[in-house]
């Protein structure tokens, strides 16, 4: 068999010289690729927001009350602060997004099991490319994040701390990441009770840690009354209408995911995420962990705020996860 459709149809990214030249290469492409894309990129004003708020207080415990009126968690803009500290200049912005990016793409790069065709596919296409590496904005964070718990989830039993720490991190980063953490928690927490049950106590701890992590970013997350998020509420949001947009969401799952799968009618989008759902059901949990994010993401696209492409591709991002955990 010819070495370059071998290399395409294993999963070995770094097994021999030549297979990691290859793969060294393909990063290398990949660098240039998004260095490119930075150099044509104008800087959006809410990208050049963020690093602002992030170096205006006195201290990093100051950021919390800075955030009042963003609507995000805190992670994103400690990182800013900190890689300011190392390069004193506004590319710590850009430095900061690609470096993110680059880190998702190498973990998964390396160590997912799909094949490396699929990697490729992956690694150069919208969000790893552009999404969440051009565009400096939070939502590229979850990328390494999902990507390493994914990788770490074979040995949950021994060291759970090590996914309770990346789940805490994630959740976090984004409201969107908040949601997918809540469904990759709620995964972890019934496979391990309905399992062995090896270490309960270690356990426990590392699942409120986890709950912990939530209750900060939603501490941080939750703007003052006056916003658009709030007001969905203190306008009077019912029992009813809360009901009305996760059923909407249960019957139509795709619905509110046009950017993620383009160009094709609602009837498809359907008829794809339920081909995904059922790809999932040899292990039960994880097809209802898919539903369960679908279902979230969706009714906050249509309670809270309509999501764009970066938000919808946390969709995407929670499905590569389980199914790479169930592979």
């Amino acid at each position: 068999m010819p070495f370059f459709k071998q290399y395409l149809l294993t999963n070995q990214t770094f097994s021999s010289r030549k297979v990691a030249a290859l793969s060294v290469t393909l990063l290398i492409l990949w660098w240039v690729v998004v260095l490119i894309g930075v150099n044509y990129h104008e800087f959006w004003r809410d990208e050049v927001r963020a690093l602002t708020i992030a170096l205006e207080p006195e201290s990093i415990f100051e950021l919390f009350s800075a955030l009042n009126y963003e609507g995000h968690p805190i992670v994103w803009y400690i990182l800013l602060r900190f890689c300011h500290t190392i390069v004193d200049s506004p590319l710590a912005l850009p430095i900061a997004s690609i470096g993110v990016a680059f880190a998702g793409v190498f973990v998964f790069f390396h160590f997912a099991p799909f094949s490396n065709w699929q990697k490729i596919l992956f690694i150069f296409g919208v969000f790893p490319i552009y999404q969440y590496s051009v565009v400096a904005r939070n939502y590229g964070l979850a990328m390494p994040l999902v990507f390493l718990f994914a990788h770490f989830y074979r040995t949950r039993q021994e060291n759970p701390l090590v996914l309770s720490v990346l789940l805490f991190v994630l959740a976090n980063t984004s409201v969107h990441a908040s949601l997918i953490a809540a469904v990759l928690s709620l995964v972890w927490v019934v496979e391990y009770f309905t399992g062995e049950r090896k270490k309960l106590a270690l356990h426990l701890g590392s699942f409120g840690l986890v709950v912990l992590g939530g209750v900060i970013a939603l501490a941080t997350a939750m703007p003052n009354s006056d916003t658009v998020v709030t007001s969905v509420i203190s306008s009077g949001l019912g029992f009813g209408e809360l009901i009305d947009a996760l059923s909407r969401n249960l019957l139509h799952p795709a619905g509110y995911y046009y950017e993620v799968l383009p160009k094709i009618s609602p009837l498809m989008r359907d008829l794809v995420f339920w081909g995904l759902f059922a790809g999932l059901c040899v292990k039960p949990m994880r097809a209802v962990g898919l539903v369960l994010g679908t279902i979230l993401l969706g009714s906050f696209f249509l309670l809270v705020y309509p999501g764009h492409l970066r938000h919808q591709g946390i969709f995407y991002l929670l499905m590569i996860t389980l199914y790479w955990i169930t592979v």
